[in-house]
């Protein structure tokens, strides 16, 4: 029978630790440094990079994932994401789209999933607001100007 360590995984009769699920876990960096089961979906990277348009829509059900995967972008995009969390995935192999994207682009993840209304009008003016907060709290100067084109500075994650 399976008993738990002082860190809520399952530890087996053999002394093997089982890996916890990541139940209700939307950051991609507590999953991995903490070592939940995942499902390499990194190759998405690479084709929203190759395969797909200069808008891309995610759409499906709730608790599918979306918000996962949009935190994965971020940290690879990221300057500021922990490229460590990367080690033994897919993505992590390509070492030239690694090489050429990861870490380059700063990234300004916005949570629309908050946004409750009754209609349209209403759900418009909450989303402008929030844009209006992350505009002003990532401005156009610093570092990010100084190693980048106008046209890279910003990669708008949607959540």
């Amino acid at each position: 029978m399976a008993k738990a360590d002082g860190y809520g995984r399952s530890v087996k009769g053999n002394g093997s630790v089982q890996k916890k699920l990541p139940i209700g876990i939307d950051n991609f960096q507590k999953l991995r440094s903490d070592d939940f089961y995942y499902i390499d979906k990194t190759g998405l990277i690479k084709d929203l990079l190759f395969n797909w348009g200069e808008v891309n829509l995610f759409t499906r059900p709730r608790r599918f994932g979306k918000s996962l995967n949009m935190s994965m972008l971020d940290q690879f995009f990221s300057p500021d994401g922990d490229k460590s969390i990367f080690d033994g995935l897919k993505t992590a192999a390509e070492t030239a789209l690694c090489e050429e994207y990861m870490g380059k682009y700063p990234v300004i993840p916005v949570a629309m999933k908050g946004i409750e209304a009754l209609n349209y009008e209403t759900a418009h003016q909450i989303a402008g607001m929030i844009f209006q907060t992350c505009f002003r709290a990532y401005p156009l100067t610093g570092k990010w100007t100084k190693d980048m084109q106008i046209r890279e500075i910003w990669v708008l994650l949607l959540k």
